[in-house]
């Protein structure tokens, strides 16, 4: 909502100040508010100080403040801001705000945001929200100065560093944001082409100007394994006609360059498909062979996959996500699950043997099935939960479930070709009888390898 007009030039002087609320903000989670903080210091250019100095009073002229306050209704922090910018006695200061009855998941990133007089003032019940705002604000910027200093993506230099000029530029206005979904995504494939840690580092950046909050980073794949086991060396060394690959000093840096812009890595590890270059460091974890060559690029689907029933793959699968939920802090790991051909399955003795005992139906959902309750069971004991995508629920035994309880609620299935039942007829929206948690993925819609 717009407020009015810019102030004029001359009232300001050429500084700008930047204060901070003093309380518990900093001692529930330091890190996310030392991130914050930083971004606003990068912005205006000043060093942040205690709002605890100013006594109560409104924020002084080219101000600006930024508070978090976890204690409080988004009602109380909007008359909070109100107040700071010298608007107390305004309506908004006291009226109710739908934000006050959001789910949890929405409130963390719900900030309230009011430019008055040449004083902005920035509120959040937690430190990702002002972290939000920091994006609305270059996002303006942009507009409103339209030229590279306003561009600057997150976690760069100051926009216009030391002075009030940027503030002078914007109307007044109230604005309170949250957003629509809880969970952003970008995916980046540095398999089929290795991608440096500053340019990883660059699309965190533009992740977080585009408040994107979650990283799928795929690691691995056909033609390439690019995370480093210890226990699993031959991993990185299967493709010859690419060797670069991610140590795990890489990967901290990463995951803590993007926790920085609040952002969560969820690594893609593929299993059981999509896992030629698992096979040939390690062959004995598929059903037959023990030859496999690396394509240099893609051609088509592979028909040689992990082989589910065998002891092999169990220890192969133990070593390899140990070390990712050593790496990876984040709640989700996503382990693969599209384009899986079930031929070497319904040839092999070992696959054959163990549908058997398990009672299951068939040789290709069903196996599928029993193999991401087993990685649910596993990354479960690591308090982690599995990601897989959509692809073999159109032929699913919804009876296998029963041998997995708590699969409906624990699985988070990431759906891009969204066929029935997960997807509606026209493949582009999760059907509304879909029981499991689902993040939407329309190939035609998100993937950018489609037209527009």
């Amino acid at each position: 909502e717009s407020l009015g007009k810019p102030i004029p030039e001359e009232a300001l002087d050429n500084s700008i100040s930047l204060w901070t609320s003093p309380d518990g903000a900093a001692e529930a989670d330091p890190e996310a508010w030392r991130a914050a903080v930083t971004e606003y210091e990068q912005i205006t250019g000043a060093t942040a100080q205690s709002l605890l100095s100013l006594d109560g009073s409104s924020l002084p002229e080219a101000a600006v403040a930024v508070v978090v306050d976890s204690a409080r209704a988004p009602t109380e922090l909007v008359g909070m801001c109100a107040r700071l910018v010298g608007r107390e006695h305004s309506e908004e200061a006291g009226a109710h705000t739908e934000a006050d009855d959001l789910d949890a998941s929405l409130l963390a990133e719900w900030h309230v945001a009011i430019l008055w007089a040449g004083r902005l003032a920035v509120c959040g019940t937690q430190a990702v929200g002002t972290f939000r705002f920091a994006a609305t604000l270059r996002q303006m910027l942009d507009e409103a100065l339209g030229g590279p200093l306003a561009s600057s993506p997150a976690g760069s230099s100051g926009l216009v560093t030391g002075t009030a000029s940027w503030i002078r530029r914007l109307p007044s206005f109230i604005l309170q944001d949250w957003p629509r979904y809880a969970w952003r995504g970008l995916q980046l494939d540095c398999v089929r082409h290795y991608m440096p840690l500053e340019f990883i580092k660059r699309y965190l950046q533009a992740m977080a100007y585009l408040k994107a909050n979650t990283f799928h980073w795929h690691l691995t794949d056909d033609q390439n394994w690019r995370l480093y086991i210890p226990k699993r060396p031959r991993l990185v060394s299967s493709n010859r006609w690419s060797t670069e690959f991610y140590s795990t000093e890489d990967v901290q840096e990463v995951v803590a360059f993007a926790r920085s812009l609040f952002i969560t890595v969820v690594p893609t590890v593929e299993t059981p498909g999509h896992s030629l270059s698992a096979l040939a460091a390690y062959p004995e974890i598929a059903c037959a062979g023990d030859h496999f060559e690396v394509p240099k690029t893609r051609v088509g689907t592979y028909k040689d996959i992990m082989c589910v029933s065998k002891k092999a793959l169990s220890e192969f699968a133990n070593d390899v996500f140990e070390e990712v939920v050593r790496l990876f802090p984040g709640k989700y790991v996503h382990v693969g699950g599209d384009e899986t051909p079930t031929d070497r399955w319904e040839h092999s003795e070992h696959v054959k043997a163990f549908a058997g005992k398990a009672g299951l139906n068939n040789l290709g959902p069903d196996i599928m099935e029993a193999w991401y309750c087993f990685l649910g069971n596993l990354l479960g004991g690591y308090n982690r939960t599995i990601v897989m995508w959509d692809d073999h629920f159109a032929s699913r035994n919804f009876k296998v479930s029963k041998k997995c309880p708590g699969a409906e609620q624990s699985w988070v299935v990431q759906a891009w070709k969204m066929e029935p039942p997960v997807g509606n007829e026209d493949h582009s929206s999760v059907h509304r009888n879909w029981k499991f948690q689902t993040v939407a993925s329309p190939m035609k819609a998100v993937y950018l390898d489609y037209p527009i």
